[in-house]
């Protein structure tokens, strides 16, 4: 495996991580948000 293609995985890896977690956070907002409401809702 030459070097250049290494280096070019490691950077797809390293995109997809940040792209993920990026999405991660997103999901966990959402969840929150949805989780905030129904106890507001709930305590009204």
């Amino acid at each position: 495996m030459p070097l250049c293609a290494r280096k070019a995985r490691r950077g797809l890896t390293l995109v997809t991580e940040i792209s993920l977690m990026r999405l991660q956070r997103r999901i966990f907002f959402f969840l929150y948000l949805a989780i905030f409401c129904h106890y507001t809702c709930s305590i009204k």
